[in-house]
């Protein structure tokens, strides 16, 4: 019986060495056999780390492996995951699973159809933060649940993150994939259907660009929800907002949870201030990883599942349907 799955990479740039590799390296049941990335600096990066490098897609998927990881920009996830299926292997892609909710449910049906596994990188679902918030709705202790507003607030687009020899500035051109919405947008959408209050109607939002260099994708985001539990919901993301926001603030019909960060709580009832204990709530993204390699040698199931990401996409869609149109400011 198989016991370890061998994965491939398409895309190794900083996410990968930063954030992927350490998890997948305390794996014990994954090994990494082989790296394709567009950039020759990339891909004489990886045999300097002391990878197998392919000079293309095809002959990475053409080799003994079993699944890849796709973590490049978010217009070329549903033609690469597609590519894959096609060869037979499991795929792990990189938040949104897609552009759209088109090619997230084609991918979702083509997994069904040729019997592999299509995971997601939803590693916000694994924040401290998050996990507080699930737990104290869980307890009670807030009373019935009145509403969730959850903000990402920074001044940062993230593009600085990207790596140097492909494209920096891929985050703030439709073309790739970025913005706001795509960016962070999904982590937020994803992480409020954690909390299991049901599915999400009666949207109502707005989408804009407020940076004065690049108006091509959006930065900042709100979109207003209401679920089918009566819980009313609220998403922002801003990337140019100098000043913190609460990550969470959370009502109930007895007590409203603030959440500023990771140790920073304050539980409020009636307009005072009132004591309360909670314990750090700790997990790790690896479980994605693990889950993932668990799902494709039998031996349980994924934790995030292709049609939730299809989920989170249809959210999109909708929100974008519900703007008509991406609007400069």
């Amino acid at each position: 019986m198989q016991d370890k799955i061998h994965l491939g990479i398409i895309g190794f740039g900083r996410i990968v060495e930063l954030v992927h590799l350490p998890l997948i390296k305390k794996c014990s049941n994954i090994e990494i056999s082989g790296i394709y990335d567009i950039t020759e600096k990339r891909r004489k990066l990886a045999v300097k780390r002391g990878f197998a490098v392919y000079e293309n897609v095809e002959e990475l998927l053409n080799s003994n492996i079993d699944a890849v990881l796709i973590a490049t920009p978010p217009s070329s996830h549903f033609s690469l995951a597609e590519q894959a299926l096609h060869h037979d292997k499991h795929v792990l892609i990189e938040k949104p699973v897609t552009v759209n909710h088109q090619e997230a449910k084609q991918l979702e049906m083509l997994s069904y159809k040729k019997e592999r596994v299509v995971s997601i990188f939803q590693n916000r679902r694994y924040d401290s933060d998050f996990l507080l918030v699930k737990n104290v709705i869980s307890s009670g202790i807030l009373g019935d649940l009145l509403f969730v507003e959850r903000v990402h607030s920074a001044y940062d687009d993230g593009s600085n993150f990207a790596v140097k020899s492909f494209y920096p500035e891929w985050r703030k051109e439709q073309g790739f994939g970025g913005g706001a919405l795509l960016d962070w947008g999904v982590h937020l959408i994803d992480q409020v259907f954690q909390l299991d209050i049901g599915a999400l109607h009666k949207i109502n939002s707005s989408i804009r660009s407020l940076g004065l260099d690049d108006k091509e994708v959006d930065d900042f985001v709100r979109s207003d929800f209401q679920s089918d539990q009566g819980v009313q919901v609220m998403i922002e993301v801003n990337f140019r907002n100098h000043a913190k926001k609460p990550l969470w603030v959370v009502g109930g019909k007895e007590k409203t949870l603030i959440v500023h960060g990771n140790q920073d709580v304050e539980v409020f009832e009636r307009g005072k201030k009132v004591a309360f204990v909670f314990d750090e709530q700790i997990a790790s993204p690896i479980d994605i990883y693990s889950s993932f390699s668990d799902e494709i040698l039998g031996r349980g199931k994924a934790d995030v599942c292709i049609d939730e990401g299809v989920r989170v996409m249809e959210i999109i869609d909708q929100i974008l349907v519900d703007t008509k149109a991406f609007v400069i400011s």
